[in-house]
């Protein structure tokens, strides 16, 4: 029995601690003395896909919403963070937007929850927390103003 499917609970400052607390998970995996890459891609995709969920809910997007049209992928969610005006807090260079699309993929298909065989990423870990700090940092604030305005209620951004 699911207690809220009828009510739509996600805040805006609740996604977004979410997202901080997977970016200090992937510092405590970097600093380590045994990088664990895995663990640390898997929070590091996870921190931007929560970051990207943290600004859509704060413009008003339902839980249902990002759950069905968007689930874990990040390009859609990146992609639809951009018609939204991700771009007025932010303004990713085309190598950090490529990279970012990158972990997207990445994320989607798993790559770092299964074991295969191959290179999987060209994209150091250094690159990935700088642009899954420089997203919660410009998105973060944002959040915070925009969190009671949508909370349970009925205001989603209408396509």
């Amino acid at each position: 029995m699911n207690f809220f499917e009828n009510r739509d609970l996600w805040s805006s400052r609740m996604i977004s601690n979410g997202a901080l607390d997977y970016l200090k998970a992937t510092k405590t995996l970097q600093t380590n003395p045994i990088f664990a890459d895995y663990p640390y891609y898997f929070c590091a995709f996870q921190s931007i896909e929560l970051s990207l969920k943290a600004f859509l809910r704060a413009k008003g997007m339902t839980k249902n919403e990002m759950k069905g049209k968007f689930g874990h992928s990040i390009r859609k969610l990146y992609e639809r963070a951009k018609k939204e005006g991700l771009s007025d807090l932010i303004e990713l260079t085309e190598e950090d937007e490529g990279m970012l699309l990158q972990c997207g993929e990445l994320f989607t298909q798993k790559v770092y929850q299964y074991t295969e065989v191959g290179m999987k990423s060209v994209i150091t870990p250094v690159k990935i927390t700088q642009i899954m700090e420089n997203l919660y940092n410009a998105i973060r604030p944002f959040a915070e103003e925009m969190n009671d305005i949508h909370f349970d209620k009925p205001t989603a951004v209408t396509e």
